[in-house]
């Protein structure tokens, strides 16, 4: 009887879990980190503003 059980909740799952690839790894325990970069603290996409001549930025030196 236990073993349908279990063969019936193996055939309900679709997919493998993070969980089960990474057994015997801690998750990382920040929300919102990635599990790649869980050791960095830097912004996924951090916005950094072009340099042209109309926002003064840029030097010209003849």
């Amino acid at each position: 009887m236990e073993n349908e059980v279990m063969r019936r909740t193996l055939a309900q799952a679709r997919y493998i879990s993070y969980d089960a690839l990474k057994k015997n790894n801690i998750p990382c325990n920040r929300r919102g980190n990635s599990y790649y970069g869980c050791g960095t603290s830097q912004k996924a996409n951090p916005y950094s503003r072009g340099c042209s001549v109309i926002t003064h930025c840029a030097r010209f030196t003849d």
